[in-house]
């Protein structure tokens, strides 16, 4: 999840994306870029 913060899109050549969630229902037409994380369901826990 993100929560950007007032003023974050100012510059948005400094975000980028490094994951996509809940990949098991994606649209067939839904591109990803194939060089970030997929995940069917949330994101793994990591403890």
């Amino acid at each position: 999840m993100m929560v950007p913060k007032v003023g974050t899109l100012d510059a948005p050549g400094d975000m980028r994306l490094v994951m996509n969630i809940r990949t098991k229902s994606a649209r067939p037409w839904m591109h990803m870029d194939p060089a970030t994380e997929r995940h069917p369901e949330n994101r793994p826990v990591t403890v």
